[in-house]
């Protein structure tokens, strides 16, 4: 892939992460996703798909009016996007069954994408509800000290797309 390209990718990224977080455009999902696009994370009472994809946003946007995301890491390899962001907001509205506690929390969130034809075709979410709901009420502290767990996991993860981006690339190059 030439540099400009992957350069072009990140910029898009970049946009798309400020659109849809930053500026609470969840509907700007439609301009990203391919048509024939595949999103495989399921959460209780979210649809499947892109509608749910902007279904989860509106539910974050309503609970935290002030939602920002920060990117702090994007890789990309051939067709493969990773992003790790950082989200921060204040708990105004009602989130998964509790209440507005005016809270201002932070969690992360790391995202890897695969592109066809410069469009998202298919999207692996991995949002931190444990890190969330733990900063949000006592009943779920339990989630507290496994944060440093899926913490390091995280990490992990991020440290083996590093390791695994280059064999892919040289695989659909050979």
């Amino acid at each position: 892939m030439p540099v400009s390209q992957a350069v072009s990718n990140k910029a898009a990224f970049q946009e798309m992460i400020d659109e849809t977080i930053n500026h609470h455009q969840p509907a700007a999902w439609d301009r990203y996703a391919s048509s024939d696009f595949v999103h495989y994370a399921t959460l209780p009472n979210i649809e499947a798909g892109l509608a749910g994809i902007k279904q989860w946003s509106q539910l974050v946007i309503r609970a935290f009016p002030d939602v920002r995301g920060s990117t702090q890491l994007l890789l990309q390899e051939a067709d493969w996007v990773v992003v790790s962001v950082a989200v921060t907001g204040t708990h105004l509205g009602n989130f998964r069954g509790i209440p507005s506690t005016t809270r201002r929390i932070q969690w992360n969130e790391i995202h890897v994408f695969k592109l066809a034809d410069g469009k998202i075709q298919q999207y692996f979410p991995q949002v931190n509800i444990g890190q969330m709901m733990g900063q949000l009420s006592d009943r779920y502290r339990v989630y507290q000290p496994a944060q440093s767990v899926i913490n390091t996991l995280m990490g992990a993860f991020i440290s083996e797309m590093h390791r695994l981006l280059p064999a892919i690339k040289n695989e659909k190059e050979g």
